[in-house]
């Protein structure tokens, strides 16, 4: 069973940050929340300038409604290396703790430097684009959207459905 090898593995070698995250998502899915936690606070304890352990400790967080953490963690792993999966993360976070102008900020960042494209980026700039009311760019965001979903359909990757609802009943400027 997996979650044993993984507990075999570090009790070979406590340190390594991958195994303590990767117990720390099994525990999370089988509901073992607190015994998940010990798991990525442990990673990020043993190697601090882990990125994606950062990441992993603020995407668990997130899921545990500490939305304040998670941000300090992810803007942790963003500091250490922005990559557009840390930033995206960070974005859904900051939004979470109402944040909007943050999360447009670096979900722009993930849009404009992610190498093959996130879909689910590009959609979930523009509904928080109309989240709040930001109509600017709406003829450019219409098209992306439009791009995206035909991308997807060359790709057979599924973003997110309101990136589709978007599309077909977009909400007029008011």
């Amino acid at each position: 069973h997996a979650l044993h090898a993984l507990h075999r593995a570090l009790a070979l070698a406590p340190d390594f940050a991958h195994a303590s995250t990767t117990a720390g998502f099994a525990l999370a899915e089988l509901g073992r929340s607190s015994e998940a936690r010990q798991h990525f606070e442990r990673a990020v304890a043993a190697d601090p300038e882990h990125a994606t352990a950062w990441n992993n400790l603020g995407h668990f967080l997130r899921a545990q409604q500490e939305h304040e953490a998670s941000v300090d963690a992810l803007l942790r792993a963003v500091h250490l290396d922005p990559k557009p999966i840390h930033r995206f993360n960070l974005a859904e976070s900051l939004r979470m703790v109402g944040d909007m102008q943050g999360a447009l900020r670096h979900l722009e960042l993930v849009v404009a430097h992610a190498n093959p494209p996130l879909f689910d980026a590009v959609a979930l700039l523009i509904f928080y684009r109309r989240l709040i009311c930001d109509w600017s760019a709406y003829a450019k965001d219409v098209a992306a959207l439009t791009d995206v979903l035909a991308q997807q359909r060359l790709s057979g990757e599924q973003a997110a459905l309101f990136a589709v609802q978007t599309l077909v009943f977009p909400l007029p400027p008011h």
